[in-house]
């Protein structure tokens, strides 16, 4: 015999099974990418079956391409990024927060949030500032990273205490901390050689959601 209790709880039993459907679904697709490219366009085994999408392209399983490349392939299914390798069969989930520590250490001349991270896929140093419009770096910077300037893109910056300077306008392939990666990040190059860290503006963060405390700031990715 069924008790009372028990039709009280399959109602409890079915939201759960509700919670839980999504991992059900993610865990049934198979997706294998052995790094074929059609035109603009990626091949992409899913389930047995070839798919072959566009960037921002939705397969019929509800698997969205991201981005991709010869040696991986970048995949959003139910609100979750997952990058898969080349003749992977396992893809890794990605981290869309970074958690930046406020570090005040006055004495040694550093207050902010600091934060290590990538640049054109070389390792870079950044403190995060929220009021500067651009992503920062000097001459010594880009030298180090490669990155060709020219003359056509010169310009005239103001510098603390109302000094003038001389910089360029640039745009950067990519920008990334953690497993957030933003591609074509405008910067700006001053003529300096100082060895200071990379000032990341709102060219890179106005891509994300910011949230801030006294001890931490918290950098999310939404995916397109």
């Amino acid at each position: 015999m069924i008790s009372h209790h028990s039709f009280r709880l399959i109602p409890k039993l079915m939201f759960l099974m509700a919670l839980l459907l999504p991992l059900e679904v993610i865990a049934e697709h198979k997706i294998y990418f052995n790094g074929s490219l059609a035109g603009n366009k990626v091949v992409i085994k899913v389930n047995g079956s070839n798919r072959i999408l566009a960037r921002g392209q939705t397969s019929k399983e509800g698997i969205k391409v991201i981005s991709f490349n010869r040696n991986e392939v970048l995949v959003r299914v139910h609100g979750k990024r997952y990058r898969y390798k080349k003749r992977s069969k396992k893809g890794i989930a990605l981290n869309d927060e970074v958690i930046i520590p406020f570090t005040d250490a006055p004495a040694i001349g550093i207050s902010g949030y600091y934060v290590d991270g990538f640049i054109n896929g070389k390792k870079a140093g950044f403190q995060v500032d929220t009021g500067a419009t651009d992503v920062a770096l000097t001459l010594r910077d880009a030298r180090h990273l490669n990155i060709r300037l020219h003359k056509k893109d010169r310009i005239e910056i103001g510098l603390a205490g109302g000094i003038k300077g001389e910089g360029w306008r640039t745009t950067l392939d990519s920008v990334r901390l953690g497993d957030i990666e933003i591609k074509n990040v405008p910067a700006i190059v001053i003529k300096s050689r100082q060895n200071v860290n990379v000032l990341l503006g709102m060219s890179f963060l106005k891509e994300l959601e910011i949230s801030q405390s006294k001890d931490k700031m918290i950098l999310r990715y939404t995916p397109p």
